[in-house]
């Protein structure tokens, strides 16, 4: 019998990584714009969303990439997986 997640646990470590790189690079968006345009990071991030601003949301991804990593590593230990098993050689 193998220990296998449940489709809940796939589904949501699915979320939780495609969350964490989108973040991340919603992160990364606002730091190109801030190295190469600073003077432009107070301007909304979208036209609709007036209260949005860039460096808000490039805070508020940098934070929720943060907490999506560290809950899926959490995860991964515990279910047993967050340490990588190396394969002893052989003595010669």
């Amino acid at each position: 019998m193998t220990n296998r997640p449940s489709l809940g646990q796939r589904v949501l470590t699915a979320i939780l990584q495609t969350l964490c790189v989108y973040l991340f690079a919603g992160w990364v968006y606002v730091a190109i714009i801030a190295v190469f345009r600073p003077g432009s990071l107070a301007v909304p991030l979208w036209n609709d969303l007036s209260w949005l601003r860039r460096d808000t949301f490039g805070a508020v991804a940098f934070a929720g990439s943060f907490v999506c990593y560290v809950v899926l590593q959490y995860r991964g230990l515990r279910r047993g997986n967050g340490t990588r098993k190396t394969r002893e050689r052989p003595s010669s």
